[in-house]
């Protein structure tokens, strides 16, 4: 794709895409949020190979939205994710594409839950999408479409610890009975005298429930995180994220799934002691991938 720059909303004084999804060289669809006097709203553009073109996207009730990930089948049938209403009491956002216009879908809000978020969303057909994200900031979260309404999945916690708290940031599906969701785990209770460990999270949903699959450390006590995953059939999966292997400086972390376990990948890191992340990653087989992330060289 050329180098085009998108257009902003008229009276937009900031505007980020979070999410980009394409079915051809001519047809993609990016999702974030523009702020007008300091309320954000939901965005959409649309790439057809020439230029962007800004979607309407309908406004939820509450005064502030944003999509946070995007999913398309085809040109015209897209299903967007993320959140409105404030920080504290966010509730669950999706909107759905048909090729005209962008309506809202209902995303319910787990039982008790004061907030909730949606970050990634996959979809293999337009009646098939499973979105992750968390609630109260603190739980696991995935939900799934059947092309009529959304309903919450349970998901577990990892077992041997005293307390966890779990954020799903990415989801990849290849088929309804097929999907791997990542993110992170922590670990313990740092008010009553317990240092926090983050540990890298990858769930499995086999169609009928979803079940915690071990990821390995780089190394002890390194700290790890998932930002985002993508599988290219049920027995090859790459996520990317961060670890690090020092208090101070992270480095990317990259792991494979082959259909029985994940396995550190190795992964090079800028020169210098920069820190870096990887937060996404494309493949278009099991052996060609391609992440993307940030470095943050000092000045």
């Amino acid at each position: 794709m050329p180098n085009r720059l998108a257009s902003a909303p008229a009276g937009v004084t900031i505007s980020e895409f979070y999410g980009v999804s394409c079915t051809s060289p001519t047809a993609c669809t990016a999702v974030g949020s523009s702020s007008r006097r300091g309320v954000a709203a939901t965005v959409a553009e649309q790439w057809n190979g020439t230029k962007w073109t800004i979607q309407p996207t309908p406004k939820p009730p509450a005064a502030f939205s944003s999509l946070n990930g995007v999913s398309c089948t085809s040109p015209t049938a897209c299903m967007a994710v993320g959140s409105s209403g404030r920080p504290r009491v966010a509730a669950p956002l999706a909107e759905r594409w048909n090729g005209t216009k962008w309506t809202i879908q209902r995303a319910p809000k787990p039982t008790g839950a004061i907030a909730a978020v949606l970050d990634g969303v996959s979809c293999t057909s337009p009646r098939a999408c499973t979105a992750v994200g968390s609630s109260n900031y603190a739980r696991s979260l995935a939900e799934s479409w059947n092309g009529k309404k959304w309903t919450i999945q349970r998901t577990p916690r990892p077992a041997g610890a005293v307390y966890r708290l779990m954020f799903l940031n990415s989801v990849s599906c290849t088929s309804r009975t097929a999907c791997t969701a990542v993110g992170e785990s922590e670990t313990g209770l740092p008010y009553k005298g317990k240092n926090i460990t983050y540990l890298a999270l990858a769930e499995r949903w086999n169609g009928r429930k979803w079940a915690v699959q071990r990821t390995p450390r780089p190394a002890a006590p390194a700290q790890t995180f998932f930002y985002g995953a993508l599988c290219t059939s049920r027995t090859a999966c790459a996520a990317v994220g961060y670890t690090f292997p020092t208090d101070t400086i992270s480095v990317v972390l990259v792991q494979r799934w082959n259909g029985a376990k994940w396995t550190v990948q190795r992964a090079p890191s800028p020169s210098g002691g920069v820190p870096a992340e990887l937060s996404s990653v494309s493949c278009t087989s099991p052996t060609a991938c391609t992440a993307v992330g940030d470095a943050y060289p000092e000045g």
